[in-house]
């Protein structure tokens, strides 16, 4: 596969995905529809913030944690991760290739959260020029460079664990109440 810069890896993912005769969306919402999945692509070595979903502040300042199209792509995510085959090439390969089940009721409570947490402070000031304040949260609302959009993102760091609490036995063990 290309390398991830400007989202190459991602696009040469979704026509593989094409070819295998799944419908993937190139617009607004979900990767896969029909599957309710979000696909995204990442370098195994990449220690940047992740971004879920870009939103306008107007629509962000409307709309709750559980109608949001940042809602909808943290339910299901197929996470790909890529690794450069030589220093000399942009190609990578695919090492790995997990669907994460974010759907769990203490995941999504830390996700609106964070949201929430977020477009609180962007109701107050839907001029921002940077990011939202995290003081706890998993999750944050950044401007977009030359643009009026917000991005919803993850740390590195909290990505790592938000996987994490997705693979463990943690719903097989307890309860949800």
């Amino acid at each position: 596969m290309p390398g991830n810069k400007h989202g190459h890896a991602g696009r040469a993912l979704e026509k593989l995905i094409e070819s295998m005769g799944l419908g993937v969306n190139r617009g607004k919402g979900l990767d896969l529809p029909a599957l309710g999945i979000e696909v995204k692509t990442r370098a195994v070595d990449a220690t940047s913030p992740q971004s879920v979903a870009t939103m306008l502040p107007e629509t962000i300042i409307k709309t709750p944690y559980e109608d949001s199209v940042v809602c909808k792509k943290l339910q299901w995510q197929l996470r790909v991760k890529l690794q450069k085959l030589n220093d000399s090439s942009n190609d990578t390969i695919v090492v790995d290739a997990t669907l994460h089940d974010f759907s769990l009721p203490h995941i999504q409570e830390k996700f609106k959260e964070a949201y929430e947490h977020g477009r609180e402070q962007i109701k107050a000031n839907p001029n921002l020029d940077n990011a939202t304040l995290v003081s706890g949260q998993w999750g944050y609302f950044e401007r977009k460079k030359k643009c009026r959009s917000f991005q919803f993102r993850f740390s590195h760091t909290d990505m790592l664990a938000i996987e994490s609490m997705a693979t463990t036995t943690y719903s097989s063990l307890f309860e949800e109440v």
